[in-house]
């Protein structure tokens, strides 16, 4: 099939040669999709490389799970959707990188606290690496390499070979783990 009769094909006819391995298909696909979706995440996030790795990243999963795709409704409205939660799960882990800087800038000041207060910290950093070392490997990694050595999770997708969106499901996989874990602990260290 030629790029000329590709570009008339329906997006339903183009999903079902994608679905059959035909790279063609899936690269009109990406095509008459792709700035649209550019434009919406960029209205909502307003910064262009992390927009244009979150529709990367939709394009690849399209491609990665062609095959176990079943469309209720048509592509756009697909598209449009995963583009939605990509969108709410960037922001949710920007709120939690923000609510964990708040407090790591309050444990900073930890040297002008008392003796008491500097062994109640020393046992929660302590918890914590106990807990964080008990995370699998991966997660770890981006877990330290985001809280410890402030990367970003641009940075640490590129330095780890995986993408963003990886590094945020790895970076909110620790930090639930730790909530769970630590949760006794952070409340002997509060009190």
């Amino acid at each position: 099939m030629n790029s000329d009769n590709i570009k008339t094909i329906s997006d339903e006819e183009l999903v079902l040669l994608m679905q059959n391995g035909n790279h063609s298909a899936y690269k009109e696909l990406y095509n008459r999709y792709w700035l649209n979706l550019f434009r919406i995440a960029y209205s909502k996030i307003g910064d262009k490389d992390i927009c244009e790795n979150i529709i990367q990243d939709i394009f690849t999963n399209l491609w990665v799970r062609r095959e176990k795709i079943i469309l209720s409704k048509k592509l756009s409205a697909y598209l449009h959707t995963a583009l939605k939660y990509v969108i709410i799960n960037h922001f949710n882990a920007i709120n939690v990188r923000r609510k964990y800087s708040a407090e790591k800038s309050k444990i900073k000041n930890i040297n002008s606290y008392n003796t008491e207060r500097l062994v109640a910290y020393n046992e929660l950093y302590t918890a914590i690496e106990n807990e964080v070392n008990n995370l699998p490997n991966r997660c770890a990694e981006v877990f330290r390499l985001s809280r410890y050595e402030n990367l970003s999770n641009k940075e640490i997708a590129k330095k780890l070979e995986i993408s963003p969106k990886t590094v945020e499901n790895q970076i909110t996989k620790a930090i639930k783990v730790l909530r769970l874990h630590l949760k006794e602990v952070l409340s002997l260290f509060i009190l």
